[in-house]
């Protein structure tokens, strides 16, 4: 019997979990080459990766990243 998956909320300091995570979003996102976006360090401190693991693999993700726009000349956070 498998273990219940577990909640760990990763951000830019868990490198030891990001390739799981990246081996995840490969299967969900065929197109999208995560692990280039990791090593080119752009996960940083405004980007968030809610991820359900099991067996030491991501089963579920959801994400959120802080942004800065540019709106009508005037800066704000989204």
């Amino acid at each position: 019997m498998n273990p219940a998956p577990s909640l760990r909320v990763l951000t830019h300091r868990d490198t030891d979990l990001h390739a799981a995570y990246c081996d995840y979003v490969a299967q969900v996102f065929t197109q999208a080459d995560f692990r280039r976006w990791c090593e080119w360090g752009q996960w940083s401190e405004d980007y968030l990766a809610f991820c359900l693991f099991q067996d030491g693999r991501v089963v579920a993700n959801a994400s959120a990243m802080r942004m800065r726009l540019v709106i009508e000349g005037a800066q704000v956070d989204g």
